[in-house]
């Protein structure tokens, strides 16, 4: 009967034992999970939001101070490019000058009969003769030297191609502050090309 009895007291303080354990396990647990994982959640947030200090990103005055360098490195490539861009538009215009001439020719030759570029020293324009003028750019000028030699700076001049290839009239200068140029049809074959005015 005492050995029952101390049977029943052991079990039932077993017992009691778990369940004290039991209540306490779930809040232990709680704690253990907060220990563990709060801090790991946590810290992944604050590094998704993390702001740089010193050496970790650049300040206001950095980027003010490099996009001042910018602007002074595109200001002086613009200043170099400007004489380059101005020789470019001389030379393209040159080009048109003379694909005007060309197409005089084409025109004589195939139509049969004579076809005239028109060269506008007032007001700096060009084309074939009844068809829609082109105009030099503001900062370059024109003139004529004739066929003689005399240099003409006013007024309309004729250039005219003829069906057999031929052409009468003098040449075309044109310039601006960068360098000169003249488009001169071959009095033969009515071929212009342009070259360096003088020859250079």
């Amino acid at each position: 009967m005492i050995l029952e009895r101390n049977r029943e007291e052991i079990v039932a303080g077993n017992s009691s034992g778990d369940g004290e354990e039991r209540g306490k396990r779930p809040q232990n647990g709680l704690f253990e999970d907060i220990a563990q994982r709060g801090p790991k959640k946590t810290a992944g947030c604050f590094n998704s939001m993390k702001i740089s200090g010193p050496g970790g990103g650049f300040t206001l005055l950095e980027l003010l101070v490099v996009l001042l360098l910018i602007s002074i490195v595109i200001a002086i490539v613009s200043v170099s490019m400007a004489p380059l861009m101005k020789s470019s538009k001389l030379d393209s215009t040159a080009q048109n000058i003379s694909a005007t001439m060309r197409y005089a020719r084409a025109l004589s030759a195939w139509k049969g009969r004579s076809e005239s570029v028109l060269i506008d020293l007032d007001s700096r324009g060009f084309g074939i003769e009844n068809r829609k003028m082109k105009y030099l750019g503001p900062d370059m000028g024109m003139k004529v030297t004739g066929a003689g030699g005399e240099d003409i700076e006013s007024g309309v001049y004729k250039i005219t191609f003829f069906p057999s290839g031929t052409v009468e009239g003098g040449s075309v200068i044109i310039w601006n502050d960068k360098k000169e140029l003249k488009i001169e049809p071959d009095p033969v074959t009515g071929a212009a090309e342009p070259e360096r005015a003088g020859g250079a």
